[in-house]
């Protein structure tokens, strides 16, 4: 055993292993198929304690695979665990945060969730969008994220998704660029870039996972969030 594994802040199973991915940041964990028997338990929030990590790191699970009597899952780290604790509120005030897509704000994003596994040199976020904002974003006619995700033709088994990777849209014009992707944090005066990989949608807000490729201050100017 190498750690605990934790759902809704409770005790789920032992971790039987851990290992990162270094170039992609995904964290495969095997645990004891027999104490996660419902796989929609990993859509809630899970905590990895590892031994070798001085903290407990929130996970965001994307699919669970069955080998024998193991069951491994796949996940990313999206930020030091608050379990127990209540979140303090900033001094400077609420957080403000959007969604910026090829230089234009599209929409404004919440309880974003930053990790930072120092096993890997990738780091992944979480954060919710309104569920009509991101369906806008994403389908029809002028959807800017239309072309993000893996290509729908590309074989992928979706059967142990958790948190399902994105698709690409069919029909889109071979040489039709990738849209720029960014966070931008006003509070917190910093931008990423990043690219979105996986959603979870639910009844009103819409749960979107990426990568993060990189971080930089905010600079200070900035006219109708043309950014």
């Amino acid at each position: 055993m190498v750690g605990w594994f934790y759902v809704n802040d409770e005790v789920a199973a032992p971790v039987r292993m851990l290992e990162t991915d270094t170039q992609t940041g995904v964290i495969t964990i095997e645990v004891a198929s027999n104490f996660i028997r419902n796989r929609s338990m990993l859509r809630g929030e899970t905590i990895i304690e590892f031994r070798s990590w001085t903290t407990r790191r929130a996970v965001r699970c994307l699919g669970a695979e069955q080998v024998g009597g193991s069951l491994m899952i796949e996940a990313v780290d999206v930020g030091a665990s608050r379990m127990g604790e209540a979140e303090a509120d900033d001094p400077r005030g609420a957080a403000e945060d959007w969604l910026i897509v090829d230089g234009r704000a599209r929409c404004q994003i919440h309880r974003l969730r930053l990790g930072d596994q120092p096993e890997s040199n990738r780091t992944h976020c979480l954060f919710h969008v309104a569920l009509t904002d991101w369906r806008d974003l994403r389908i029809g006619e002028g959807a800017v994220l239309a072309s993000v995700g893996i290509s729908m033709d590309a074989s992928h088994d979706n059967d142990g998704s958790i948190t399902p990777l994105l698709h690409a849209a069919r029909d889109l014009p071979l040489d039709q660029p990738l849209p720029r992707v960014e966070l931008i944090r006003l509070r917190e005066r910093q931008r990423y870039t990043i690219t979105p990989i996986a959603t979870d949608w639910g009844d009103e807000t819409t749960l979107v996972v990426s990568r993060v490729l990189e971080q930089s201050p905010l600079a200070e100017t900035r006219v109708g969030m043309q950014v």
